[in-house]
């Protein structure tokens, strides 16, 4: 029971042979998939009391840290109603199951 950590797609082969000298070959790909590429809205200043829409694409499911004040976490495009500066990553899983995150700074400017 070997373990692969190929870098690139691979295939790899075993042979093996019986009690009896028979010979037989097999063979597994292993697929190595790419990193989703996440493009997400720039770091963004609002004022007390506003909200800002978090904006994120390149996967299918989406999971937005940490989840106060957003309208929904597990969404691409949740609204933020931050109530102080808030920096929010998101998890974001694409087809193959493959997850890569990336994270926007909310900055809240107080009244005074």
């Amino acid at each position: 029971n070997p373990f692969a950590s190929p870098t690139s797609t691979s295939m790899y082969y075993v042979s093996g042979t019986d009690l009896n000298g028979c010979q037989n070959i097999d063979s597994v790909t292993i697929s190595v998939n790419a990193l989703p590429v996440i493009s997400i809205s720039n770091d963004t200043t609002i004022c007390d009391g506003d909200s800002a829409q978090l904006i994120a694409s390149g996967g299918t499911i989406y999971s937005w840290t940490p989840a106060i004040g957003l309208t929904d976490p597990n969404i691409a495009n949740p609204i933020s109603g931050a109530v102080t500066t808030s920096n929010y990553t998101v998890h974001v899983i694409d087809g193959f199951g493959c997850e890569d995150s990336a994270a926007i700074l909310i900055t809240v400017n107080l009244y005074r």
